[in-house]
């Protein structure tokens, strides 16, 4: 299976043997059984007859056994499952396993034995351990709880926008997709869809009384237009070119599929990925950035090149796209799961051609976002917008996982072409660097502009140029993704430092610092902190025992570095209210929460500037009537600029309650509050936070990871992972931790199981859906994961001294695919590929790239 638990089997098998009772060697019947390669094979019947009579446990019954039934075996290709190649090798590996079942032990070679053990059933109960500096002296900060709002999520009272009551009247509204990759519309029908009771409507570009795109030249940083709806071109498949009304979710849905559409089709192969664009279309491609080397040494010793490629992800959100539009007396209601209220706000105020004072945005919270609701959710909103302005009716739009995964963008692919010169240690002499950004069918997000500080990284890169360039595909707009930009430029630095290190025969480590920008002591400690902590040098001894001792179990052991760069953002506003009947401490402001806590980091750092209870504070759902104007939440800086201005807040307030203080004995918080309220102070402050309210600086992180792979099946199992992260002074533990092990495996699934898939002919996504699309479970987690936030740290630029947590160590999941990678040129070696020889995996380490690499030859099954 693809992960642990909760997926279909890509090969499965049942052998059933029958055995001489005076001579439990010899078969005398058998029966085998294989299932996931074709319609037209299930029994092995040509094997089951060589196998009766013969000696099953020598090595030559074994070698013809095999050869046999690769010879029967009928394996075709399944769209959006594995490759028949995989499918084929893992057929034929369990065949072999299961008679590794059945040999008797002292039989068998005892490197062959790991063979017959299946890692997901002796798999033991994960554990973790977590290391940490807390002080209670200035507690609630840096005190370790739990988000104020996580017991009605565990109740599931938690509310977000589709667990609103419907109202009377309200409609459902679903995207009419198209269903070509690349053409022209040349007349839309929707007689066959309107046909059907309950259908209500159909509304296209036409009907837009606005502007036809739900991004905006006054939103910073969207640059360019994108349609809410094609109006004539189409740019990818299943690109929405309308949108259908009707009385239920589920008649929409239907209904949205019946819409009939006459089209040019263009039927050119569509281009798909950067190799296809750089192969078929070189006009696709347009140079965005050159970043010159700024010296160049002279010990060039090897000279070594490499190109690699990245691909998708998908946002596997709780709560999909989601908005509920209703008219009001003035205009418009609008609840949206969106990280961008103004996005949303001057996206449907252009699309509606409708003033912006008449429309009521109101985010209560989103069920995870990792970056896809930054602009996406604007086009959610302007299209459930539009239905409630035309038909004067409350509607709801919540897509379908189907919907999401084929109409919105993902994370950015990304391939990375270099030349590097390095001498004998592995230190770079100079390197030319090639870096392509696969934007989907418009550039319209900015994300590239932030892959030139990760691809520094933590090294010294006065020797290195680099050039980054846009690419245009017919896919979906590519947007941001969490650590977006630099997960896929980090990870490409880091695999630089992989193929270096195995090309000249050195430890990846070694090279690593030997290329360390030495400036960096804050990551250099965390480095050495990890290999210390994680006793490095001691289980890398035990690894490599563990391979010299075992075939068909490999492990691996590798490292990732990090130094993770934290962008300025813009402006956000925080409003704070205190309510003289109880001195309780309401707070509205600009950033959304999407899981990581914002809101309860922002009530710690009140409660710990006001000298008062955490209890007593609680933020308020984000409303635009109230707080205005605001900047996307994402880049994992909004947290602290949003806690920054509540600092401030509470800071203008106490300098108003300072007079009134000095007149009361030592007054508790409610009797201050009373009292200023009685004499009309004002209790309510404000403060908008700007770009000048913050520096830039970097987040340094270091894991090394330990997996065990079934180089017969190409399942995993990830052994233990050691995690140091520097957070600065965590405002709360709890919470820091929390987001690194999520992000940490939000990574695992992207280097692991989590797999897009297209139709090169159509351009169509096929994984679309659960079935094909894998993101990690329980059983995917490490066995044993450990945590440790950066001992005495302190962050000057950031605020209360801590440093950004959400996004960055999604970059250090790098190392799990490092481990697999070792793990398989471990088995490689012993099949006779040289251990120094690179070889490319793109996209997941997924069963079928495992295998297929690994390439283990037939003959190397034996017993003995």
């Amino acid at each position: 299976m693809s992960r642990s638990q909760n997926a279909h089997a890509q090969v499965n098998a049942g052998f059933l043997y029958q055995f001489d009772r005076n001579n439990n060697e010899v078969v005398i019947a058998t029966r085998i059984v294989i299932g996931g390669l074709s319609a037209h094979f299930v029994h092995a019947r040509d094997t089951e007859k060589y196998l009766v009579n013969k000696k099953i446990f020598t090595n030559e019954v074994l070698q013809e056994a095999l050869r046999v039934l690769e010879h029967e075996l009928i394996v075709e290709e399944i769209a959006a499952e594995m490759k028949p190649e995989y499918r084929k090798k893992t057929a034929l590996g369990l065949f072999y396993k299961g008679l590794l079942t059945l040999i008797p032990e002292e039989s068998l070679n005892p490197r062959y034995i790991s063979g017959k053990r299946d890692i997901r059933k002796t798999r033991p109960i994960s554990k973790g351990t977590e290391v940490y500096d807390t002080n209670p002296v200035i507690w609630p900060v840096n005190e370790p709880m739990p988000k104020q709002d996580a017991l009605v999520q565990c109740a599931g009272e938690a509310k977000y926008v589709n667990d609103m009551p419907t109202e009377p009247a309200e409609v459902y509204c679903a995207f009419v997709p198209a269903d070509i990759c690349r053409g022209e519309i040349v007349d839309i029908d929707p007689t066959p869809a309107l046909k059907i009771p309950g259908v209500l409507a159909f509304f296209s570009a036409k009907d837009i009384p606005g502007r036809n795109s739900f991004l905006s030249q006054k939103v910073i940083s969207q640059l360019i237009p994108e349609e809410i709806f094609a109006e004539k071109e189409i740019k990818y498949y299943d690109q929405p070119i309308g949108l259908i009304v009707a009385e239920t979710e589920k008649l929409a849905n239907r209904a949205a599929l019946l819409v009939h559409v006459k089209y040019t089709v263009n039927k050119e192969k569509p281009i798909l990925t950067v190799s296809d664009a750089r192969e078929r279309d070189p006009s696709r491609i347009t140079l965005y950035l050159i970043f010159p080397a700024r010296d160049r040494g002279l010990d060039v010793q090897r000279v070594i090149k490499g190109c690699d490629t990245i691909f998708w992800q998908y946002h596997f959100t709780m709560e999909a796209q989601s908005c509920v539009t209703r008219p009001s007396e003035d205009g418009l209601d609008v609840f949206t799961s969106s990280q961008w209220t103004d996005s949303v706000h001057v996206g449907i105020s252009e699309g509606l051609n409708l003033e912006q004072n008449r429309i009521n945005v109101t985010v209560p919270r989103c069920g995870g976002a990792y970056g896809s609701k930054i602009t996406r959710a604007t086009h959610v909103a302007c299209a459930c917008a539009l239905v409630t302005h035309l038909t004067s009716r409350p509607c709801r739009f919540v897509m379908s996982i189907q919907a999401n995964m084929r109409v919105i963008g993902k994370r950015f692919p990304y391939t990375r072409d270099f030349e590097v010169g390095v001498n004998n240690s592995g230190e770079i002499q100079y390197l030319e660097y090639h870096g392509y950004h696969d934007h989907g069918h418009v550039a319209s997000d900015a994300v590239t502009i932030l892959l030139p500080s990760g691809i520094k990284n933590c090294y010294d890169n006065r020797r290195w140029q680099y050039k980054i360039f846009n690419v245009v595909t017919d896919t979906p707009s590519n947007t941001f993704a969490r650590s977006p930009g630099t997960l896929e430029s980090i990870a490409m630095t880091e695999y630089m430092m992989e193929q270096i290190a195995y090309e000249i025969d050195r430890d990846p480590i070694q090279v690593r610092l030997a290329n360390f920008d030495r400036t960096y002591t804050d990551v250099l400690d965390v480095v050495q902190t990890l290999l210390r902590d994680s006793e490095y040098d001691k289980r890398r001894q035990e690894v490599d025992e563990f391979n010299r001792l075992n075939r068909w179990k490999k492990r691996g052991l590798r490292v990732a570095m990090m130094n993770w760069p934290v962008a300025t953002v813009l402006d956000y506003h925080v409003m704070m209210s205190v309510y003289h009947g109880d001195g309780t401490v309401a707070v509205r402001h600009g950033g959304i929460e999407v899981g990581q806590g914002i809101n309860t980091k922002v009530a710690q750092a009140i409660a710990y500037t006001l000298n008062i209870s955490v209890n007593k504070v609680r933020c308020k759902p984000v409303e635009v009537s109230a707080i205005p104007n605001n900047f996307t939440t994402g880049g994992s800086r909004t947290t602290q600029t949003i806690t920054f201005g509540a600092i401030k807040c509470c800071q203008l307030l106490l300098d108003r309650l300072s007079t009134i203080r000095e007149t009361l004995n030592n007054p508790t918080w409610e009797v201050l509050i009373e009292a200023a309220y009685q004499r009309g102070i004002n209790l309510q402050t404000s403060y908008r936070v700007t770009s000048n309210d913050q520096e830039p600086y970097r987040a340094g992180g270091a894991a090394v990871s330990e997996v065990e792979v079934d180089i017969l099946t190409g399942e995993t199992e990830i052994r233990r992972v050691d995690i140091v992260e520097d957070v600065g002074v965590s405002v709360n533990p709890e919470l820091d931790i929390g987001q690194i092990e999520g992000a940490f495996m939000f990574g695992v699934g992207y280097w692991t199981t989590e797999e897009i898939k297209y139709d090169e002919k159509t351009g169509e996504l096929l994984s679309d859906r659960t079935w094909y699309y894998k993101v990690p479970l329980a059983k995917d987690i490490p066995i044993d994961f450990r945590i440790q936030l950066r001992r005495n740290s302190y962050n000057p630029l950031g605020t209360l001294g801590s440093k950004a947590v959400s996004e960055p160590p999604t970059c250090l999941a790098v190392s799990v695919p490092f481990a697999i990678r070792e793990a398989i040129v471990s088995s490689r070696e012993e099949s006779g590929y040289p251990r120094n020889k690179w070889f490319n995996i793109d996209g997941p380490y997924t069963l079928e790239s495992i295998v297929i690499k690994s390439d283990v030859h037939l003959k190397e099954f034996l017993f003995y």
